[in-house]
């Protein structure tokens, strides 16, 4: 029974993360449009044959999901190398702190295709911001946690304070990477 308590307390936090964040962003004129969303996982750039982000159809799809992102806090339940990569990356920053996790995919790679020319990091952040500069209508949404990485929101969701800390900095970093979830019509 413990593995369900644990899966409905993932769930509750990610929907109090997600009301969180996007209170009041409902679209104030309800629209038919279908939504085409394609999901894109940071680690695949690591596979032999992998997609780059520039090479998504963009022009048949409104939504790219960006997989994924993360919440420092505690991962004892996660291997060896996510713990070792979270303690680096949470260093120093409070429990429920929104983190790129896989920084070099997401910034650092030199990867095939094109990347955009008007901000100063690379890898698929790159590219993704490339893509919205092309295809302004195209939503790039970010995916906080995933299997590996949910851990962190059962400590998210026990204090006010760790739920701001999250809401904030989730704020600061898509506003950082400001291709993610534009507010388009």
């Amino acid at each position: 029974m413990a593995p369900r308590t644990t899966h409905w307390s993932s769930c509750c936090a990610a929907l109090l993360a997600t009301s969180t964040l996007f209170s009041g962003m409902a679209l104030s004129h309800p629209t038919d449009e279908p939504v085409v969303a394609l999901y894109y996982p940071d680690w695949k750039i690591y596979n032999k044959q992998y997609i780059t982000p520039s090479q998504l159809p963009a022009d048949k799809i409104t939504h790219v999901i960006y997989a994924f992102l993360a919440v420092c806090g505690p991962v004892t339940a996660s291997p060896d190398n996510v713990q070792r990569i979270m303690a680096q990356a949470c260093q120093n920053k409070p429990t429920g702190t929104a983190i790129v996790f896989d920084n070099f995919a997401a910034t650092q790679k030199s990867l095939p295709g094109k990347t955009s020319e008007n901000v100063s990091y690379l890898g698929n952040f790159g590219q993704l911001k490339y893509l919205t500069e092309q295809h302004p209508t195209l939503n790039i949404l970010a995916s906080f946690g995933g299997w590996t990485l949910s851990e962190p929101f059962h400590s998210v969701i026990q204090s006010k304070e760790t739920q701001d800390v999250f809401a904030r900095s989730v704020r600061a970093l898509l506003e950082k990477y400001d291709f993610f979830y534009r507010r388009t019509n």
